[in-house]
């Protein structure tokens, strides 16, 4: 992996920065099955598919 050289200043403070992380991540609601099946019903797949991408958009990463 790459890494980044640049070792100027933060762009904001840690503070700020912290606080903007921890209130994109408040609130986010777990995505069940039938919410996939409504947001992927314009395209076919397998059902297989749902068993891979549930834990892939819950993992908030």
């Amino acid at each position: 992996m790459a890494q980044c050289s640049y070792t100027g200043p933060a762009p904001v403070p840690l503070s700020d920065y912290v606080l903007s992380v921890e209130a994109q991540a408040a609130g986010l609601d777990a995505v069940d099955r039938e919410q996939l099946r409504t947001a992927l019903s314009s395209i076919s797949y397998q059902n297989e598919l749902l068993d891979q991408l549930g834990p892939a958009v819950n993992s908030n990463t």
